[in-house]
């Protein structure tokens, strides 16, 4: 997924638009389900990081300090 997401965004996508491509492409259920709510997150204001953080189970500590250390 991560790959995928800078891929996406490195084209020229918004987060909010390239979150949307990754829910359409997602095949189980419970994805959908965490990145709709990682985008219902992002529009609400909140860093990607934080977003992510609401799903800690799904994205690990690791993860989300190279995310926040890139924003």
């Amino acid at each position: 997924m991560t790959r995928q997401l800078a891929t996406l965004l490195e084209s020229g996508l918004t987060i909010e638009q390239s979150l949307n491509a990754l829910i359409e492409q997602a095949s189980e259920p419970l994805t959908r389900e965490i990145l709709g709510g990682v985008k219902t997150e992002l529009t609400a204001g909140s860093s990607l990081a934080v977003a992510l953080g609401v799903y800690d189970r799904s994205f690990p500590d690791f993860y989300r300090a190279l995310v926040q250390g890139g924003e």
